[in-house]
């Protein structure tokens, strides 16, 4: 059975053997031809080559053709309308590129963030000037940013000078990258922060308020010392009432003592048994006397 089996297969290859060269020949150029077609999407530009050397720099979106490997090729420029890079000054510091604050001319630190915003006008010369154009453009960028804060005031820079500031390093960029032939148009370069540095800022800020604060605690002690004055005059009014009602009290109540007597006096002059009421009277004032006093009385034995 196995005989039988590989005639059959023998057989179907002698018949099947003439038509695959037929359509080996005919479908692989096919296939090869059928591959030049690209397309090329509508944010997107092509860069045909031919050898190595560029036939078309710019090749529009839609469906075209070109000869398939190794004698054209195309290559893809992506987002060729509008691109941005968005750069910090701080985060370059921490990654140990730049430092991380820009210095003016009279030495003030200023923090700066910002955004550059490109087309590409050519994308053969954008795919052939540089290996990472992004970054080429982005180091122009900074280095004529800190080239212009270097030459400047930091006021006007914090005020009114960022317009100017975003115009002036924009003409400087493109002018570097023309020469670079870079095949980019920097449309704008767009400054989203410009300020001094937080530590100087709260330092500032410490200084601003340092005023205020001085002023606040003056008031408080002023305050205080009004209100410690006027409770020590209340205090020494009202001391100064009670001594004087004290001795008002004394003194009308030793006159009263005085009156009594007096009394007592001429009572006991008019009276018989003058020599028992005196008598009388200073037993009362010793026993009076002796109540109030803390006596101790020791005998001889």
């Amino acid at each position: 059975m196995s005989i039988s089996v590989s005639l059959d297969l023998r057989a179907i290859w002698r018949d099947f053997w003439p038509k695959a060269k037929w359509l080996a020949l005919i479908g692989i150029p096919l296939v090869y031809l059928a591959s030049g077609f690209y397309s090329i999407e509508m944010e997107q530009r092509g860069v045909l080559s031919r050898f190595g050397a560029v036939i078309n720099n710019n090749v529009p979106p839609g469906m075209h053709y070109r000869f398939p490997w190794p004698v054209d090729s195309v290559s893809i420029v992506e987002q060729v309308e509008l691109q941005s890079s968005d750069v910090a000054f701080s985060q370059q510091g921490r990654d140990g590129r730049l430092q991380p604050e820009m210095i003016t001319r009279r030495g003030d630190l200023a923090e700066m963030a910002f955004e550059i915003q490109y087309s590409i006008s050519d994308p053969a010369s954008y795919l052939n000037s540089a290996d990472d154009m992004p970054a080429l453009i982005e180091y122009i960028t900074t280095s004529e940013l800190i080239n212009y804060v270097s030459q400047q005031e930091l006021e006007p820079l914090l005020t009114s000078g960022r317009s100017l500031l975003q115009q002036e390093v924009r003409e400087k960029v493109q002018a570097e990258l023309e020469a670079f032939d870079a095949g980019v148009n920097v449309t704008s370069i767009l400054v989203h922060r410009l300020e001094t540095p937080r530590s100087i800022r709260l330092q500032f800020d410490k200084l601003q308020i340092a005023p205020a604060e001085k002023r606040k605690l003056e008031q408080d002690a002023i305050a205080e010392r009004t209100q410690k004055v006027s409770a020590a005059k209340i205090a020494a009014n009202q001391y100064v009432l009670e001594q004087s009602n004290y001795a008002t009290d004394t003194v009308e109540k030793t006159k009263g003592e005085m009156e009594r007597f007096r009394l007592r006096s001429e009572e006991i002059k008019q009276s018989q048994n003058s020599l028992d009421l005196i008598n009388k009277e200073y037993l009362q004032t010793v026993k009076k006397v002796l109540s109030i006093a803390n006596t101790k009385i020791v005998t001889p034995d």
